[in-house]
């Protein structure tokens, strides 16, 4: 299974830290749009899947982002999905807006903090199920240049 995002030049960026089980991508989608979440486009980067044996660069199927306070520094939620043989595969941060770049560009704060907000979303839709403990995915990080991640993909179930 994929456990990082990549950049176009092949640079790790971040985790996979969503897992969506038995649900479409379109429900997801419909769902995050019924609660405010809209395009991240034009202001975020696409990021991509490897894995040589079956295809080369996946970019993402989607990505949406929520912005619940638009004063300077702005600050959202920013989520990329892949529908990958059935399953959809997330990476959500919250991030901060880079003026001088004019782009929302991957000035990360926290991804484990967007993860429990998004579990807590994810929480009203009577259909879905969030696994508390979430999957071991072996990708936690805690370095200087990123925010810590626990190494636990978010699962939610259809």
């Amino acid at each position: 299974m994929n456990i990082w995002t990549y950049t176009k030049e092949l640079v790790p960026s971040d985790p996979i830290n969503v897992l969506f089980r038995r649900i479409l991508l379109v429900d997801i989608f419909a769902f995050l749009r019924s609660n405010g979440w809209g395009s991240a486009a034009p202001l975020a980067r696409t990021q991509y899947l490897l894995n040589p044996d079956i295809y080369n660069m996946l970019p993402q199927n989607e990505q949406l982002s929520f912005t619940p306070n638009l004063r300077v520094p702005a600050r959202r939620l920013h989520i990329r999905l892949w529908n990958i043989n059935g399953e959809v595969l997330g990476a959500i941060h919250i991030e901060t807006w880079e003026p001088r770049k004019n782009i929302f560009d991957h000035t990360l704060l926290d991804f484990d903090a967007a993860k429990i907000t998004f579990a807590g979303l994810c929480r009203n839709n009577a259909i879905w199920k969030v696994v508390p403990s979430g999957v071991p995915l072996n990708n936690r990080f805690a370095g200087h240049s990123l925010p810590f991640h626990d190494g636990y993909a978010l699962l939610v179930q259809g």
